[in-house]
């Protein structure tokens, strides 16, 4: 089977959102732990997909790495959660995608908008850690 063929076999259980017109991104954060984000609204929310298991995301995720160019860290974990939009604006905080943190979890998100020397800032931070990175390879 060719490798865009095996791709789309492991997609089978996500057409309900990739084919939803509505739907304007999708995360999977891990096996159960489905989320979409839909047009107009500001936050993601959780969706119950069937047969998200950790092989398929770890196999999702071995071939988005290896087709965009990603980089996993090199030394600790990079655990920053942040999000640098048109150089303006940054969104930083302790808040995870997942059901526990949109449930249970105390968590904080903090967005500053139209201030360029902060985008800057966090932007260069993030740099730094991706030249520390190294290629991912995958395992297939």
């Amino acid at each position: 089977m060719s490798e865009i063929a095996s791709f789309r076999a492991k997609l089978k259980n996500l057409v309900i959102l990739l084919d939803d017109p509505e739907v304007t991104e999708i995360a999977i954060n891990g096996p159960g732990n489905v989320w979409a984000g839909y047009r107009g609204q500001r936050l993601m929310k959780p969706v119950p997909i069937e047969g998200v298991t950790v092989p398929l995301t770890t196999s999702l995720g071995e071939v988005i790495a290896a087709h965009t160019g990603q980089q996993v860290d090199s030394n600790a974990i990079h655990h920053d959660k942040l999000m640098v939009v048109d150089g303006m604006t940054v969104e930083t905080g302790s808040f995870n995608f997942t059901a526990a943190a949109a449930k249970s979890n105390s968590e904080n998100a903090l967005v500053v908008w139209n201030d360029p020397a902060l985008a800057e800032t966090y932007l260069n931070h993030w740099q730094s850690r991706w030249y520390q990175g190294i290629a991912f390879k995958a395992k297939y």
